[in-house]
């Protein structure tokens, strides 16, 4: 209730995640996704996002604000295979397929998919709700670290230093 997520990302999660928001007098509030901006929560419908990229609450105000988000964890297919059947076919849970349990991007470590999240949510913001201005500092993120000896040029782009696997970029 009430809580506002910072960018981050679902490390361990598989699939499509699906939210609604509930709320009474809240302005804001919306789930900011670095694919698609600003999703409206608030309705009768569930909304899809892919919580394995970055993503975060929007600043809200007013009254009560309470959010389901229901996901699949990456241990999914630890279970029995007749058990993911049941789940799925006789229970209705919308799990992913075996093939989409690898999450987009998993080359790159959750810590610099983290880190772009940040980055790019900031943008975002500062560029008044510029979807493409933040996918490309995330990219750009995501070249320095595929890069692994990244130019100055590089990483005058990304504007954050960052730390992985004991490399500072």
């Amino acid at each position: 209730m009430n809580l506002q997520s910072r960018p981050h990302i679902d490390a361990y999660n598989v699939g499509l995640s699906y939210i609604i928001g509930f709320g009474t007098d809240v302005n804001g509030g919306g789930l900011w996704t670095l694919a698609d901006g600003i999703l409206e929560i608030y309705g009768e419908n569930f909304v899809q996002f892919d919580g394995t990229m970055p993503h975060a609450t929007m600043a809200f105000t007013g009254g009560t604000r309470i959010t389901l988000i229901y996901y699949t964890a990456r241990n999914l297919m630890q279970l029995h295979p007749d058990e993911v059947t049941r789940l799925r076919d006789d229970l209705g849970f919308p799990l992913p397929q075996t093939q989409d349990t690898q999450p987009p991007l998993l080359e790159i470590s959750s810590t610099v998919r983290m880190d772009a999240a940040e980055v790019a949510f900031k943008e975002f913001i500062n560029t008044k709700h510029d979807v493409s201005a933040a996918q490309a500092k995330a990219e750009g993120i995501f070249r320095v670290y595929r890069a692994k000896q990244p130019t100055a040029e590089m990483l005058t782009l990304v504007g954050k230093i960052f730390k992985n696997d004991d490399v500072l970029w």
